[in-house]
């Protein structure tokens, strides 16, 4: 069973958790410095939220596409007033 919901981050705030989530939307962006990071939607029965991984790009970016299952670690905080998943 499941641990964690999309709707459970303002319980979660500031903490790391681990959960499966079906991949809403994926894009590759480069950053200031020009380097690839990931900007994701990640998506669950109780809603969406916007993550982004900053670091091993290269090693993830094909490991999995738009539409699949992962299972993804990180850091659930606010940012712009949002939601944001820190892998």
């Amino acid at each position: 069973m499941k641990d964690f919901y999309i709707a459970d981050c303002p319980r979660c705030e500031n903490k790391v958790i681990t959960s499966s989530f079906v991949v809403a939307a994926k894009q590759v962006k480069p950053k200031k410095s020009g380097e690839p990071y990931l900007a994701l939607t990640l998506a669950d029965r109780s809603g969406q939220i916007e993550a982004k991984m900053w670091d091993n790009v290269a090693e993830a970016i094909d490991v999995f596409e738009q539409d699949d299952y992962i299972k993804a670690k990180g850091l659930i905080n606010r940012y712009k007033n949002h939601w944001q998943l820190t892998i």
